[in-house]
């Protein structure tokens, strides 16, 4: 896993996000921007996250029911590595 290039961020009920997301991105600015862009398009005003540790996000990614796991580990390590969305659910909003 290549960690240095991004940081993750959750997104949840107590950051006052509507859905639950699991966002990497370069800072929290950039990842509130890609909620907005490709999570939700309702309007969200204040809206916050909060920064996990690569571990923990990649904890969250590989246990989530939700997280579509490619044929090898590979793809998955290079998907965690891209920025953007990472998982969206509902039961993270919880």
């Amino acid at each position: 896993m290549n960690t240095q290039k991004h940081k993750y961020f959750e997104f949840s009920e107590s950051t006052n996000a509507p859905y639950g997301a699991l966002i990497n991105a370069d800072n929290a600015d950039r990842a509130i921007e890609i909620y907005k862009e490709d999570v939700t398009s309702d309007d969200v005003g204040n809206i916050s996250c909060i920064e996990l540790s690569s571990s923990k996000a990649w904890e969250k990614l590989i246990k989530s029911e939700f997280y579509y796991h490619s044929i090898g580990i590979e793809d998955d390590i290079d998907c965690f590595d891209r920025e953007g969305v990472l998982m969206i659910d509902c039961d993270l909003a919880g």
